[in-house]
């Protein structure tokens, strides 16, 4: 079981709860949330939004969520049908040599992505 899957365990055993009363929460099956929290799917980034409100996490709760949330993803996928094409090009360019880049590289892009979300 992944860092998420024991969240989601532990938050709802805290809650008293079974599966099928936070599937119901998050919209989702029971098999899909079993999914989840067994490492077979990724859960997707809105129900940071629905677990916080439904089970009123505190700022370290929501930070632990949010970063088991992030470690679970196995796919990303992005709509570039509305992009520019240098921008569509530059999308796809970043994805086809993700695995070239080093560790240092990759510092470096993520320093940039943090100042802008700073803005």
């Amino acid at each position: 079981m992944n860092r998420l899957g024991k969240f989601l365990r532990k938050l709802r055993i805290e809650q008293g709860e079974v599966l099928f009363d936070m599937a119901q929460k998050l919209g989702v099956s029971s098999a899909f949330l079993s999914a989840v929290e067994n490492d077979k799917r990724s859960a997707p980034a809105s129900w940071i939004d629905v677990l916080a409100k439904e089970y009123q996490l505190c700022d370290a709760q929501l930070t632990e969520l949010s970063e088991a949330i992030g470690d679970s993803v196995k796919q990303i996928r992005m709509d570039v049908g509305n992009m520019s094409s240098s921008k569509r090009n530059c999308a796809l360019a970043f994805a086809r040599h993700f695995d070239d880049f080093s560790d240092d590289e990759i510092e470096r892009l993520m320093s940039i992505l943090k100042k802008r979300r700073s803005e």
